[in-house]
C-alpha cells in the first residue's frame, strides 16, 4: 500500500472535473459545482454533483460518492491501487516501485492486467499483418474497393488476421504470455483431438473495439473471401462487456457533446464511412442489438437519438426494439429512413454530405416514422390495432405525462382521428397491459435525515457549534452511526477533507453534506436541538439497559443493588426531562 502522502500528490494533481467528463457530460451549475446523469445507475434527471474546490463527486440519487480516484475505480471496475497508478502515470508522478509491486496485486488484479497486455499487442500485430505483410495486401485491396481511406484505418487501427489461424498464437507464445491467459482473452482457442491452439480470427479484416477510456478491449471481424459468417466478434471476457460499449464512442465523444445528439447506426463500415465523410457524433453497436447499457452510455453524452438502421424489414424491427431500449433510458428518439434500402455506407459514396445532413436534421420522432413505414397495414382495422398497440408500448414507456400526450396527438393527426378516441383506446391498453416498474432504490444512509445534514453544515462552518458538539461527546459516546461517524472526522480535522477519509457510510454522509446547501436558516437553534435528540437517545438507551439490570436484581432479591439501580434510573429520567424542557423552549 502506498503511504497517504502520495495518495495525496496524486489526488491533488488530478482534476475530477476533467476526469469525470470522459465519462459524463458535466453542466456548470455555478462556479464550483457541476451537474450530470449519475453514470453509476439510470436517471431521468440529472443528481450527479461534482465539487471543482472539493475534488470529490456524489450523486443524491443513488448515494455514490468519492474523489478521483474512487470514480476512476468504479467506473472501470478496477482495483483502488490499479485506479491510483492510472492517474499517477497521468498527471507524470512516479511511485515508487517497491511499495506495491504486481506480486502484491490479487490475481485477478494481476490477469485483467495482462489481458489488455494481450489485446494491445495483438492490435499492434493484426496492424502491422495489414500494413507491412503480404498477407494483408487482399485485405487492402478490398479496403480500397470500399473506398475507407489510410487515414480512418489509420484512426481506428483497422487490422488483417492471417489465414492460416496461427500466427497470432504464436507471436503472443514469443512473448511469454500463458495459454490459459491467451485463452482467456478469446483471441485464442483449443480444440481438436490433440488439443491445439488456434486463432480466433483467420483471413478477417478486424475492427478493434475501444472502451470509453479509449483501451481496446475486444474486435470484429469481417470475411473478404465469402467463406463464413460475414461478422463475427469476440466472446465477452473480464475486460469486455457488450453492453457497455459502443463502436465510434470513443472516437466521437466530443463531437456528439458538441451536437448534443448522438447517430446510431448498425455497422462498423457505416460508422468508418461517416467518419470519413466528416460525420463524428455516431456509434453502433458492438455486432448485437441494442441494450439497456449502451442506451445509458449514449445518454451520458447527448439526450437525443437519431437511428439510421438499414432501410428494409429487419432494419425496422431493430429501429422498433432499439426505440423501447432508448425510450426507457429517457432518451428522445427520431429516425431516418434511406432511399431505396441503402444503408449509411451506400448513402454517403452515392450522395452529398450536405444530402445526408437535410435528412438528419428532418428527422421524424420514431412515431411519425413507425406511421410511415406501416402506411400499408392502416388501411385495415386489424392492421390499425398492430400499429397503435406497438405504439402505445412506446408511449407507456415514457416517464413524462405531457410528453406522451404530444405523442398520442402526433398519433391522432397522423390516422386523421380525433386525440380523445386515441387517448381512450391508449387508457384501455394500459388497463390491458399495466405492470409495475421498478424504481430506483435509494438505500444509502436512510438513517439520515435533513435536519441531520444541516446539523453537519453548521458543525463544519460554525465554531460555536463545533464546541459545543465536542463537549457533549466529552461526555457521551458517539454513536456508530453514518451521522456518528461523520461528526467524529469533522471534530478531528479543522478542514474536513472527504478525500482522505476511511471508508465509511460517513465518509459518503459528508460527501453528500458539502456538495448540498442547507435547507433551514437557523442552524444554531437545529444543532441544540440536534444535540440535545442525540443526548436524549442516549438516555434513552440507559434507562433501558438500566430497566434490564432492575429485573435482574429483584429476581435475586439484591436490594442495595436495586436501590442503586433506581437511583440513577431516576436521575437519567430528571435529566431526560431538563433536555427535553429545553426542546419544547425551542419550538416555541
Amino acid at each position: 500500500m502506498y503511504p497517504r502522502h502520495i495518495i495525496e500528490q496524486v489526488l491533488n494533481a488530478t482534476d475530477i472535473v476533467k476526469l469525470v467528463s470522459t465519462y459524463c457530460e458535466l453542466k456548470p451549475t455555478g462556479s464550483d459545482r457541476y451537474v450530470s446523469l449519475c453514470p453509476f445507475h439510470t436517471e431521468k434527471t440529472p443528481s450527479f454533483t461534482v465539487s471543482k474546490s472539493r475534488q470529490i463527486y456524489y450523486c443524491f440519487g443513488c448515494g455514490k460518492g468519492g474523489d478521483a480516484i474512487s470514480f476512476l475505480k468504479d467506473i472501470q471496475n478496477i482495483s483502488f491501487m490499479d485506479a491510483l497508478e492510472i492517474l499517477a502515470d497521468e498527471a507524470g508522478i512516479h511511485l515508487p516501485k517497491t511499495s506495491y509491486s504486481s506480486k502484491e496485486r490479487s490475481p485477478e488484479q494481476n490477469d485483467r492486467r495482462t489481458l489488455f497486455q494481450i489485446v494491445e499487442l495483438s492490435v499492434e500485430f493484426y496492424r502491422n499483418q495489414l500494413t507491412k505483410s503480404l498477407n494483408g495486401k487482399i485485405a487492402q485491396e478490398y479496403l480500397r474497393k470500399r473506398n475507407i481511406s489510410p487515414e480512418i484505418q489509420e484512426e481506428f487501427r483497422l487490422g488483417f488476421a492471417p489465414a492460416d489461424g496461427y500466427s497470432l498464437y504464436r507471436f503472443l507464445k514469443s512473448k511469454g504470455f500463458s495459454e490459459r491467459l491467451l485463452l482467456r482473452s478469446g483471441l485464442i482457442r483449443s480444440g481438436g483431438e490433440e488439443g491445439r491452439y488456434y486463432d480466433f480470427f483467420r483471413n478477417r479484416i478486424l475492427f478493434p473495439i475501444r472502451n470509453i477510456e479509449g483501451k481496446v478491449i475486444s474486435f470484429g471481424g469481417r470475411e473478404i473471401t465469402g467463406e463464413g459468417p460475414k461478422y463475427i466478434n469476440l466472446p465477452e471476457t473480464e475486460i469486455y462487456q457488450k453492453n457497455k460499449v459502443l463502436y465510434g464512442l470513443w472516437e466521437g465523444k466530443e463531437t456528439i457533446r458538441s451536437y448534443e445528439n448522438v447517430i446510431l447506426v448498425e455497422g462498423y463500415i457505416d460508422v468508418l464511412r461517416c467518419f470519413q465523410s466528416g460525420i463524428r457524433n455516431v456509434v453502433a453497436t458492438c455486432g448485437t442489438a441494442l441494450t439497456a447499457g449502451q442506451a445509458n452510455l449514449m445518454k451520458r453524452f447527448a439526450p437525443k437519438v437519431i437511428i439510421v438502421y438499414d432501410g428494409d424489414e429487419a432494419g425496422l424491427s431493430a429501429s422498433i426494439r432499439a426505440t423501447s431500449v432508448l425510450l426507457q433510458a429517457g432518451l428522445t428518439v427520431s429516425a431516418v429512413t434511406l432511399p431505396d434500402g441503402k444503408d449509411p455506407d451506400d448513402f454517403l459514396q452515392s450522395n452529398t454530405v450536405s444530402e445526408w445532413n437535410q435528412r438528419i436534421s428532418s428527422a421524424s420522432t420514431f412515431f411519425t416514422f413507425y406511421l410511415q413505414q406501416k402506411q400499408n397495414l392502416l388501411s385495415t382495422p386489424q392492421g390499425k390495432i398492430t400499429v397503435l398497440s406497438e405504439l402505445f408500448r412506446l408511449i407507456s414507456i415514457m416517464e413524462e405525462n405531457s410528453i406522451k400526450e404530444e405523442f398520442l396527438k402526433e398519433i391522432a393527426s397522423a390516422l386523421r382521428i380525433s386525440f380523445w378516441a386515441v387517448k381512450s383506446d391508449y387508457e384501455q391498453y394500459l388497463k390491458n397491459n399495466y405492470s409495475v416498474r421498478s424504481q430506483t432504490n435509494n438505500s444509502h444512509l436512510e438513517s439520515v435525515s435533513v435536519d441531520d445534514i444541516d446539523f453537519l453544515h453548521g458543525l463544519i462552518n460554525d465554531e460555536q457549534i463545533k464546541m459545543r458538539t465536542k463537549k457533549l461527546f466529552q461526555e457521551i459516546p458517539l454513536p456508530e452511526t453514518p451521522l456518528g461517524m461523520a461528526v467524529k472526522y469533522i471534530l478531528e480535522n479543522e478542514d474536513p477533507d472527504p478525500r482522505f477519509m476511511e471508508e465509511c457510510e460517513g465518509k459518503k454522509l459528508l460527501q453528500k453534506v458539502l456538495l448540498s446547501e442547507p435547507v433551514n436558516n437557523d442552524l444554531k437553534t437545529l444543532a441544540i436541538e440536534r444535540l440535545n435528540r442525540l443526548h436524549i437517545e442516549y438516555i434513552n438507551q440507559q434507562i433501558g439497559s438500566i430497566q434490564q439490570q432492575i429485573q435482574e436484581a429483584e429476581k435475586r432479591q439484591q436490594k442495595e443493588r436495586l436501590m442503586e439501580l433506581l437511583s440513577n434510573q431516576k436521575e437519567l429520567i430528571t435529566k431526560r426531562s431538563q433536555l427535553s424542557g429545553v426542546q419544547i423552549q425551542n419550538k416555541r
